[in-house]
Formats: structure tokens, C-alpha cells, sequence
């Protein structure tokens, strides 16, 4: 189809006005569904950041994909292919963005003001999210520090936080027994990491004076509202600040509010023009790179002969393959359980790109001085926590490779054996080789399961015979690669890692050497001695 006037309007009426459609209708429905299930009535405790950013981006990622992808299809793409993922990319981000800008507003602007007269009487209050007083007064020489350290920029920067809580000064009214009250501040600073270490820890140490001289020079006489601690990252800081100073945090006994020094009717900002200034700045964008790209004439002159659009009922089709289903849910279950512990974390308000060492283990690393009683458990439970996303993606493609060629083999229940055995292998040795390390990852697992093909490999086995290349090329390329990353990086387990490979070994030769000996014996004169029918309807054909 040329692009004439009825080329441009096929474009405008498949292309353009469906996704302007969706961008429209998912902000609105996520926004709708934000303000009653979490920033209204809390029933859903998301972290601040993942209801903001991440679930709008992986929600618009996921409808472009089914709805929209399809179509963007019929754009006619580069040599190298690389026009598909601009096309997929900007249409998500016309979807995303005004979304994201949306849920900002609605954080700041949702909530309730609770007027008091004195800042200690907060304590007895209504429970709400702001609260403005006639009176603050703080005690500066009670306060709790907790310094925060973290890199950024593919660890080219350093960035250091500092959280402050002071205690509200209680007055004759507080009432015995009832949460504290305190005021949360915060300092940040970031420099080079490339630095000296002694350049570092002097910057360091001068940042922490500055710091605590622009705690000091707080005049609560100029708060003009306080806020509640949202669940994100400053609310942890906060939180291992109130534990510095030895105030429970489960159950809370404390509430920590953020001062504000602007107006209350001003603490969402500009944020409300930028959502319709967001969504008409992309559905211009949209259109000019509508218009500009070019029909692919053949696969539009194919789909309008094929009477139907096609692609979602396919994609569907394609979902259903990733779930559990009777014949097959090995490899599905040990990647949706990998997932799912990954997302809960997420959602549990830990972050996303990394974790902290204390929330791994609260949510059963492998670490040695803890592996007495149910804390044994920690063997099996650490195959299924990740230290962040990248982490997490990068074992994913390691399991689904395995486990797709494993399976052949091992079917759905000895799969998942294989998986926890050749873990348990590799928690032993790392638990074994480091005494106080904190170990997580489903790495050793998955060295194991190459292990167990490599042997299958090495030996001939003749069942996956037709894959050997494939399987020696994953091979060569998981295994060499994350070993010698261990080597030259800090935080790389490489003993789980060898003790998952030698305990795939070992299974492996178990494998091979167990189906020989169930081979049906050959007598020279009789032939070969097949088992009773019954017991051969019985038995699953292997491939």
C-alpha cells in the first residue's frame, strides 16, 4: 500500500486512534483504580515507586504488546530489524508516561488534614495522612542518624543519604504508653567513586558535619503541614533510624513526619496541568511518527486479504505456553515461582533494581550462622530469591534454556527435582566456603541443570542427541561467562556456582547410568525381551 491518502488513512484509523484509545482508557482506569485500592483506603500496600512507575510501565508494556503490537507490525522495518523496538517503545511510551505523571498527583493530592494545637497531640489524633499544628517543638539532642551509602550510574557515583528523626517534645497531655511522635529529615551529597579512598571517607565525614549542621539549623516555627512517611525509600531510612535509637518499628510505636514548608494547597505542584500536557504532547509525537513511518505493502496487502486482524489470539496462545498446565509444568512452575518471590519483594516496598542485605535475609537468604532448625530451610529457600532485577533476568535466561532442554529428559516432577538438588548442592558449598556470607540466587540450580546436559552430552546420550550444538553453545556461554564474572567481581557466589556443577555432574552420571540399567536386555537367540503389554501402557514414550 503506497503512502497516498488512503495509506494515511489506514494508518490514522488502525495505528493512531487505537493507541490514543488505550492511552486515554488506562489512564483513567489505573488512576480510578490507584485512588480506591491504595492511595485512599490503603487496602493494597504497594510501594510508593512501584505504583507510580513501575506497574504503569509494565501494565503499558504488556496492552501495547497485545493490542497494539500487531498492528505496528505492518510499519515497514530497517535492514537490522531495529525499527521494532522504536516502534514498540514509543508507543508504550505514549501509553506509560501521562500515566505515571497521573499517579504522582494522586499521591500528593489524596489524604486528609488533621488540625492540632500541639504537635505531641498527634499521638491521639485522627489517623491521617497530614497534619498541621500551632506548636512544634522537637528535641534535637535525642535525635537518631542513619547514614545511607549507595552507587549509582554503573557505580560511577557515590551517593550518600543521611536520615534524621528528632523526638516532638511531649507535654503534659501525652499520653503514657501511646506511639511517639517525631519529625523525619533528610540530607543528601553524591561525588565521584573514582575517588581515592581517603578522598572519599574525608568527603564522607565532612558531608556528616554539614549534615548535622543543617539539622540543627531547622526552625520548626516554619513547617506548614507535616506528612506521613511514604513506603519507599526514604520511609526505610526513617525506619533504621527510629531502630538506631531503639523504637519499635513491628508493631509501630512511632509515627515519623516529613515537614513541609510550603502551603498545604500547594504540595502537589504543577502536577495536575502536566497530566493533559503529557498525554496531548504524546498523542502529537504519535502522530508525526505515525505518518512519517512508512507501510510495510506487502504484510498489509496480506492482512487485508486474510479478512481479520491477527496477532492477539496468537500472543494469547503463546501466554498460555508459560502456564502450568497437566503435561506440562515443570519449567513453568520454577519460572513463575522465581517471578513471583521477585515481584513480591517488589511490591513489599524493598525496591526493584537491588535489595537490601537485611531484606534478603528476612526473606530467606542463605547465610551459615543461620542454618540451625527451620533456618536449615534457607538451603531451599535461597534458590528462589534474587538480589534485583538484573540479577533476576539474567538467571531466567540460564533456566529457561536449561530447563527447556532438560525437560526432554527429566519431564515435569524430575525437573523440579534436578532444580532443588543441584540448589541444595551449591547452598551446601557456599555455606560451606564463606561462614558469614549472604547468599541468594537460583545460579546454582542452574549451573547444576547444565551440568547434568553437559554430562548427558559428554556420555552421547542419545535423547537429546539432535541438540548437542545448541546445548554445548548455552553451555559455553552460561557457564564460562558467570564463572569467570565471579572472578573478577565482588558479590558473585562462584562457590554455589561449582557446587551446583559438581552436583549436576554427578546427577547426570546418575541419569545416564540408571537408564542403562533399565534397558531391556537383548538374548541372542530370543531377541530383544520386551516388558508385559500392560506395563508398557503404562509408560510415557520418551522422545
Amino acid at each position: 500500500m503506497r503512502v497516498d491518502g488512503k495509506g494515511i488513512a489506514f494508518k490514522l484509523r488502525r495505528i493512531y486512534v487505537p493507541l490514543l484509545v488505550l492511552s486515554l482508557a488506562f489512564l483513567a482506569g489505573y488512576s480510578l483504580l490507584n485512588w480506591i485500592l491504595v492511595a485512599r483506603s490503603g487496602l493494597i500496600p504497594v510501594s510508593d515507586n512501584v505504583v507510580d512507575d513501575w506497574l504503569p510501565l509494565g501494565a503499558a508494556w504488556i496492552l501495547v504488546l497485545l493490542l497494539i503490537q500487531p498492528m505496528l507490525g505492518l510499519l515497514k522495518r530497517d535492514a537490522k530489524g531495529n525499527s521494532t523496538f522504536l516502534y514498540h517503545f514509543a508507543a508504550v511510551a505514549f501509553v506509560a508516561v501521562p500515566t505515571i505523571v497521573a499517579q504522582g498527583y494522586i499521591r500528593t493530592g489524596t489524604g486528609d488534614i488533621t488540625h492540632v494545637t500541639d504537635a505531641s497531640e498527634i499521638t491521639s489524633a485522627a489517623a491521617t495522612k497530614y497534619y498541621s499544628a500551632d506548636e512544634i517543638c522537637v528535641s534535637y539532642k535525642d535525635a537518631s542518624f542513619e547514614p545511607v551509602v549507595w552507587a549509582s550510574g554503573k557505580g560511577n557515583t557515590l551517593n550518600v543519604d543521611v536520615y534524621a528523626v528528632e523526638p516532638v517534645c511531649p507535654n503534659m497531655f501525652t499520653i503514657p504508653g501511646t506511639r511517639s511522635v517525631w519529625i523525619g529529615l533528610k540530607a543528601h551529597t553524591s561525588f565521584n567513586n573514582s575517588l581515592d579512598q581517603p578522598e572519599k571517607e574525608a568527603r564522607y565525614r565532612a558531608f556528616l558535619k554539614q549534615a548535622d549542621a543543617q539539622f540543627r539549623g531547622e526552625d520548626p516555627r516554619s513547617y506548614r503541614f507535616l506528612e506521613r512517611t511514604g513506603r519507599n525509600a526514604d520511609g526505610k531510612g526513617f525506619a533504621a533510624a527510629l531502630r538506631r535509637a531503639g523504637v519499635l518499628i513491628a508493631p509501630p510505636s512511632a509515627v515519623v513526619l516529613v515537614p513541609h514548608q510550603e502551603l498545604f494547597e500547594q504540595r502537589t505542584g504543577n502536577r495536575l496541568q502536566w497530566i493533559p500536557a503529557s498525554y496531548a504532547t504524546g498523542a502529537i509525537v504519535w502522530l508525526a511518527f505515525v505518518l512519517i513511518c512508512p507501510l510495510d505493502d506487502a504484510k498489509v496487502r496480506r492482512w487485508i486479504e486474510s479478512g481479520r486482524a491477527r496477532g492477539l489470539g496468537e500472543r494469547l496462545r503463546r501466554l498460555r505456553l508459560l502456564l502450568p498446565r497437566r503435561d506440562a509444568y515443570g519449567l513453568q512452575l520454577l519460572l513463575g515461582v522465581n517471578i513471583l518471590v521477585f515481584v513480591a519483594m517488589v511490591l513489599a516496598g524493598l525496591g526493584m533494581v537491588s535489595f537490601d542485605t537485611q531484606d534478603l535475609l528476612a526473606w530467606g537468604a542463605n547465610y551459615r550462622p543461620s542454618l540451625h532448625g527451620f533456618g536449615v530451610l534457607r538451603l531451599i529457600s535461597s534458590q528462589f530469591v534474587h538480589g534485583g532485577i538484573m540479577h533476576l533476568l539474567g538467571n531466567l535466561y540460564g533456566l529457561l534454556f536449561a530447563g527447556a532442554f532438560l525437560t526432554l529428559i527429566a519431564r515435569n516432577a524430575g525437573l523440579i527435582a534436578c532444580y532443588l538438588l543441584c540448589g541444595l548442592g551449591g547452598s551446601i558449598t557456599s555455606a560451606m566456603v564463606h561462614p558469614a556470607t549472604v547468599s541468594v540466587g537460583a545460579s546454582g540450580a542452574i549451573f547444576g541443570m547444565f551440568g547434568i546436559l553437559l554430562t548427558l552430552v559428554v556420555l552421547r546420550d542419545e535423547r537429546i542427541a539432535e541438540l548437542r550444538n545448541l546445548i554445548l553453545i548455552n553451555v559455553a556461554i552460561f557457564v564460562p561467562l558467570n564463572l569467570f564474572l565471579g572472578l573478577v567481581s565482588h558479590g558473585i557466589d562462584n562457590a554455589a556456582h561449582v557446587g551446583g556443577l559438581a552436583t549436576g555432574i554427578l546427577l547426570g552420571l546418575a541419569i545416564f547410568f540408571a537408564r542403562l540399567v533399565k534397558r531391556p536386555k537383548v538374548n541372542a537367540d530370543k531377541g530383544t525381551q520386551h516388558a508385559p503389554l500392560s506395563r508398557q501402557k503404562r509408560q510415557s514414550p520418551m522422545p
